[in-house]
């Protein structure tokens, strides 16, 4: 699909349930993409332009099923809650170095997601940022001190009906690694211990 050369933003809902698109080709101009644009359509890819600054309103991919991977260009500095939500095949996302936060839900139930790559940038993890990645066996946190984590629910939970695999990286724990600069501080604490280091629920090792 071709889209207009003059357009600065997809605008909300643009392209909603659209199960037959399979690629597009972001045109370069386009600064926003807003909520719900995508949400539910049948993407596996899609090229998105330098001049893109923001993903924002929710769920902007949320629910594409498809979508295998997506690389976000360095100029994006917002990246919305629910952005990839539930995007069940992803398995690779090139985070900007310029994002300062992985919002609430951002990533949830990303299940075959298996790398992920925390710009330094980032200062800020969400609720339910990463919940639900149950492969998730690789964490890149490259900033030096540890960014703050909303609540332990941002790598996961028990859910009522105990199924543990709602926490990050819980199909692989024991062979998990947080990876972090050299003499980091702030990642032996809080969520970044437990859930994330814990042995019975995300069971990931600091190295």
């Amino acid at each position: 699909m071709n889209l207009p050369s003059t357009l600065t933003a997809v605008p909300s809902y643009g392209f909603y349930y659209c199960s037959n698109l399979r690629h597009i080709d972001i045109p370069s101009g386009v600064k926003v993409l807003n909520g719900y644009a995508f949400r539910y359509s049948g993407l596996s890819s899609i090229s998105l332009p330098s001049t893109l600054t923001s993903i924002t309103g929710n769920y902007t991919f949320g629910n594409c099923s498809s979508l295998k991977s997506i690389d976000i260009p360095d100029s994006v500095t917002n990246i919305a809650n629910y952005s990839f939500y539930y995007d069940s095949a992803l398995t690779s996302i090139d985070l900007p170095s310029s994002l300062t936060s992985l919002t609430a839900y951002v990533l949830q139930g990303c299940y075959n997601l298996g790398t992920l790559t925390i710009p330094s940038s980032v200062t800020n993890i969400g609720t339910y940022a990463l919940a639900g990645c149950y492969r998730l066996s690789v964490i890149n946190a490259l900033r030096s001190t540890a960014p703050s984590v909303a609540s332990t629910y941002a790598f996961g939970y028990s859910a009522s009906n105990n199924q543990s695999s709602g926490y990050t990286g819980y199909s692989t724990r024991g062979s998990n690694t947080l990876n972090v600069p050299s003499g980091a501080t702030g990642y032996s604490s809080g969520a970044w211990s437990s859930p994330l280091q814990n042995a019975s629920y995300c069971g990931f090792t600091l190295v």
